[in-house]
Order: C-alpha cells, then sequence, then structure tokens
C-alpha cells in the first residue's frame, strides 16, 4: 500500500461523527463489527478458497459415498517481484481424521497480481452431510 509501511510502525486512525438523522438517538459509533486484517505479501485471498464436491460412487446404509473435491485457491502476490507457490490443503473428516492431504504443482504468480491454483482429490467414503446427520468436512 502507498500509504502503510509494511513490516513498520503504523498508525490507524477512526473518526466517527455524529449528525442528528431524526431518530430518538442521535448519537455516533460504529455499530458493527471491524476487523483488520493483515497477512504475508503472499497469502491466500480471503474467502479465496473453492471447494465443491461432487458425489461419484453408491451412497451406502451409512450415508457414506465416494466423493470428487474440486479445489481452487485464490493467491494473491502483494510484493514487488514474483514467487513461486503451491498451496497444500489438508481436509478432516468431522470427527477431525485426516482424510486427504494433497499439494498443488508450484506456479509462479507474478508481482502485484493473483493466480487460481487447483487440484482435484478423491475422498473414499466420505460422510454425506443430510438434516438428520449433519456432518461436516473442514
Amino acid at each position: 500500500s502507498d500509504v502503510a509501511t509494511y513490516g513498520g510502525n503504523n498508525v490507524l486512525a477512526l473518526y466517527v461523527e455524529g449528525k442528528p438523522d431524526g431518530w430518538w438517538y442521535d448519537g455516533g459509533g460504529i455499530y458493527r463489527h471491524v476487523w483488520l486484517n493483515t497477512a504475508d505479501k503472499v497469502h491466500i485471498q480471503p474467502w479465496g478458497v473453492y471447494l465443491p464436491a461432487e458425489v461419484v460412487g453408491a451412497i451406502s446404509g451409512e450415508m457414506t459415498a465416494d466423493a470428487k473435491v474440486t479445489i481452487k485457491t485464490s493467491i494473491v502476490n502483494a510484493g514487488a517481484s514474483g514467487a513461486k507457490v503451491s498451496a497444500t490443503h489438508v481436509i478432516r473428516d468431522s470427527q477431525g481424521n485426516e482424510v486427504a492431504n494433497v499439494s498443488t504443482d508450484p506456479v509462479m504468480v507474478p508481482a502485484s497480481s493473483s493466480q487460481i491454483v487447483g487440484i482435484e482429490v478423491v475422498i473414499k467414503s466420505a460422510e454425506l452431510w443430510s438434516d438428520e446427520m449433519p456432518r461436516v468436512h473442514t
């Protein structure tokens, strides 16, 4: 950023102006959650991981089936030079057991740009979600 010093000391100042607007309370303030996100120059874009799953096998009586997961990750390079990166993804079942661990091939992300990398993985006997058994993989 041209207004922040990466890795240095920065000051964030907020000014809240309360203006009369006809409501019963004419105060001022911040009424919503506020987040300040920090990241390395090369990072995964916020909300930048997308992994839809597709059932590719027969569904068992225990509500499990093989599932193909297509993982797409948006990697941002806010640095001044290109960066060679890969993304490693770990998928866990509803009990926290690792069911997949895959890495993308390394790619070069040019300076001041972003790139989407992708990979597919098949999870054997994935636990399927239903309203009766809301099991979630993380």
